[in-house]
């Protein structure tokens, strides 16, 4: 896909959102920029600040952050 996209001249970024929820997300990030770098395409790390621990609380601070 990313081939495609490419041939089409898009730009790709691939973004990561850390939540601020778990002790892992760290290391998790650090993982997708390690992938991005393999595929080649250029690396976001968000910080994201929900206002609760539903899944609407992190998805709303997660739209707001992309």
């Amino acid at each position: 896909m990313a081939c495609a996209l490419h041939t089409l001249n898009y730009q790709l970024t691939l973004a990561w959102v850390d939540h601020g929820q778990r002790k892992t997300a760290a290391d998790e990030g650090r993982l997708v920029e390690r992938l991005s770098k393999t595929l080649d395409i250029p690396f976001i790390s968000l910080l994201a600040q929900p206002t609760g621990h539903s899944e609407s609380a992190l998805r709303d601070a997660r739209y707001e952050v992309l």
